[in-house]
């Protein structure tokens, strides 16, 4: 398969002088124009649902960005965060690792078994395409928690991270 390079324009620029006392000039300069950046795969990670809690924050249909906290409130016994990823880029984003999305304790509590991911995000993500993920929190005692939520794709900008924490009234 051969590849045909567009030809980019070239841009001049001339900058003419006049001095009072008669002198004259004309200076041309070839202005080169920038390169198209390269994109490459953007990730978009935004809140789109949560079932059987009492509240989110930040609210459902907010976008997110790695490192956030979303406070999942009072939770009832079986709650649902729905995630959904977009890629805004121009590259396809692929997930390294099976599962892609995985739940970790951050607090040193042990209740990452509380929770599972029915949902997986599929892969790859093509530019302009979105894929769900779910994030189920499942309680038969009363509990506080802190749990880290880690995608894991081929984005150079490392894992896209972040911290659920709520409690549980059991």
């Amino acid at each position: 398969m051969t590849v045909q390079a567009t030809p980019r324009p070239v841009i001049w620029t001339v900058l003419f002088v006049a001095v009072l006392v008669g002198f004259g000039g004309c200076f041309l300069f070839l202005d080169e124009p920038e390169p198209d950046p390269v994109l490459g795969p953007i990730l978009n990670v935004e809140l789109t649902g949560a079932t059987a809690s009492y509240y989110t924050d930040p609210s459902v249909g907010s976008t997110l960005v790695s490192g956030d906290i979303v406070d999942w409130g009072s939770s009832a016994a079986t709650s649902t965060l729905e995630f959904t990823i977009t890629n805004t880029g121009d590259a396809p984003i692929a997930m390294t690792q099976v599962p892609a999305v995985i739940i970790e304790d951050t607090d040193g509590s042990d209740q990452s078994g509380n929770f599972s991911i029915p949902v997986q995000p599929t892969s790859p993500i093509n530019p302009g395409q979105s894929a769900p993920f779910e994030v189920v929190l499942t309680y038969t005692t009363s509990i506080s928690f802190s749990v880290t939520v880690r995608l894991r794709t081929d984005d150079e900008d490392d894992d896209f991270v972040l911290t659920v924490s709520g409690w549980g009234q059991y």
